[in-house]
């Protein structure tokens, strides 16, 4: 187990070497792809499966802030910015961001009328320009 100030001391070094280290990495792979291709492609591919495993934990992650993010404003909105439906709420975002300004709180019915761009200019008075 490293220390503290091992660990800093190994990420400092690091950032310092950082060119050199990939430098020598991608030299080590070379050889090793060279004296046996099957053990590299087998190697190659236990390292995708583990990145792909870090990649869906992370998308995990992000399901489940959104999850929250869109529970707390069905709660706090409670009905359809425009129709004023209660059922079947959707998230509708105007900038793509989770900003909870940018999140207005639609019914299915609006939402589809605002993604279909049934009106070019304003779509149902919601003061949102169509995409």
């Amino acid at each position: 187990m490293l220390t503290e100030a091992q660990k800093r001391a190994k990420k400092n070094f690091y950032k310092r070497h950082r060119e050199k280290v990939i430098k020598e990495s991608n030299e080590r792979l070379k050889k090793k792809k060279a004296e046996n291709p099957k053990a590299f492609r087998k190697y190659k591919a236990e390292l995708a499966k583990k990145q792909h495993q870090k990649d869906k934990e992370k998308d995990l992650i992000r399901l489940f802030a959104y999850r929250r993010l869109r529970t707390e404003i069905i709660l706090e909105r409670e009905k359809c910015e425009n129709c004023g439906n209660s059922e079947n709420l959707e998230i509708h975002h105007q900038k793509y961001t989770n900003n909870k300004e940018d999140l207005r709180l639609l019914c299915r019915k609006c939402h589809l009328i605002i993604h279909r761009n049934w009106n070019k200019k304003k779509d149902l008075n919601l003061g949102i320009t169509s995409i």
